[in-house]
């Protein structure tokens, strides 16, 4: 009985030693080292183009600015359901 008592007692004492049954006060230190996760901020959307904008000298950039809007909207609008159909006005 003395013996296995010794024996479990070297055994916790060396699981102490090795982590295996620590408080978890290192996890702990290491969560407080880790800088905390930033999130980006999404770009600002494209300025909207609008008709009254166009002209001919111009035409071309405002062009490739709807281009830029179309892109962005169709980047940044939420996934239709498979079987979803669009909505018909």
């Amino acid at each position: 009985m003395m013996r296995r008592a010794c024996l479990l007692l070297m055994l916790a004492a060396t699981a102490m030693e090795v982590g295996c049954l620590g408080t978890g006060t290192s996890v702990e230190k290491e969560v407080r080292q880790l800088p905390p996760v930033r999130l980006e901020d999404a770009p600002p959307p494209p300025p909207t183009v609008s008709a009254d904008l166009v002209n001919e000298k111009n035409a071309g950039d405002i062009a490739q600015a709807l281009a830029r809007e179309l892109d962005y909207d169709a980047g940044n609008r939420p996934a239709m359901a498979a079987n979803a159909s669009p909505a018909r006005p």
